[in-house]
């Protein structure tokens, strides 16, 4: 009787698992079989494997885990085991950041986001802007909500939108400075604004005025040729009637560089007319210097403040205040004490 190859059969011991998400991986064992040989490991479809171990390369498809043991001279190859795994699509999620507030009429910007699956982010609009691609433009004053979204591919599950929302500020066409604040500063938004005027009295008069000038700003669009800018001064509140007289002033461009030269004139009610010549039309700034020493030798307002409030004619955002206060007594000693001994010492 000739002799004849024994059979022998492939146990799992570690099986694969039903699903698996896309770029994980998991490991499986298995053995028997009469020959001794090792059970060999192969893939078929969306995976890879390395050895036991098998990693999803897609978040779609079917992965195929296939077992072989080889034969020998006394047994036959044992017949492959497959196993199936569902792939499934791995979650991700939106990093995007908190956007600062704007002034309607700042220029447009740019958003970015990213998604932790590296795929691309999208971005929608709500509110008073727009976005196209990444780019915002501001349509209006009021808020703006900016979306990040990221609706998935063949590997990934859409992620949780992320939205952020930001305030549109009106602009700002005026503020009140000390003298030490630029042109650029204004433009920009960050300089300082000067609330109060501090003044000292002697024998019931104001002796004293603190800062001694001060400089309103104001941003404008002129047109090509002759223009003229009516600045009005008016004190709201105080029983206090004496205006700021007004000094030098200035007429920058839209880059805060030396504008065109201008003249000016003030009426008796503080109202300072600026006069300049335009090359082009645009957007100017003005600086008009006021003197807080006109007050000088003045009796006090009643109640012990008066607020002052500056415009100009046709401009709209182009009031500020400012108040003349009474200065503590204490600070005004120091000062003068100071001075005092500053004076022994030289």
């Amino acid at each position: 009787m000739a002799a004849q190859k024994a059979a022998q059969a492939i146990t799992v011991l570690t099986k694969a698992p039903s699903s698996a998400v896309h770029n994980t991986s998991f490991t499986v064992s298995a053995g028997g079989g009469g020959s001794g040989n090792s059970v060999t490991y192969s893939n078929g479809g969306v995976c890879t494997n390395s050895g036991a171990t098998f990693t999803m390369t897609s978040g779609t498809g079917t992965c195929t885990v296939k077992y072989d043991q080889a034969g020998d001279s006394n047994y036959d190859a044992a017949p492959q085991v497959t196993e199936s795994v569902t792939a499934q699509k791995a979650s991700q999620t939106i990093s995007f950041g908190a956007l600062p507030d704007k002034t309607f009429g700042d220029p447009d910007f740019t958003v970015s986001a990213t998604a932790s699956s590296g795929v691309s982010v999208t971005f929608a609009a709500s509110g008073q802007c727009t976005v196209s691609g990444s780019t915002v433009h501001l349509t209006a004053v009021g808020s703006c909500t900016i979306t990040a979204s990221q609706g998935g591919s063949d590997n990934y599950g859409a992620a949780a939108d992320v939205p952020q929302t930001f305030q549109i500020r009106s602009p700002v066409a005026s503020k009140i400075t000390d003298t030490s604040a630029t042109c650029g500063q204004f433009a920009g938004g960050s300089a300082s604004p000067l609330a109060s005027l501090l003044y000292a009295l002697r024998n019931g008069k104001i002796s004293d005025v603190q800062p001694r000038s001060f400089v309103y700003w104001v941003k404008v669009t002129a047109s090509a040729g002759s223009n003229t800018f009516t600045i009005n001064q008016g004190i709201t509140s105080g029983n206090f009637s004496t205006v700021f007289g007004a000094g030098s002033a200035a007429v920058y461009t839209s880059a805060c560089g030396a504008g065109p030269r201008d003249s000016r004139s003030q009426s008796v009610n503080g109202s300072v007319s600026l006069r300049f010549n335009a090359s082009a039309a645009g957007t100017y700034f003005l600086a008009v210097t006021y003197k807080s020493t006109s007050v000088k030798g003045q009796r006090p307002p009643n109640p012990n403040t008066a607020h002052y409030e500056f415009s100009t004619q046709g401009v709209s955002s182009s009031t500020s205040g400012i108040d003349l206060s009474p200065r503590a007594a204490g600070a005004y000693r120091t000062k003068h004490v100071s001075r005092f001994f500053w004076l022994l010492r030289r």
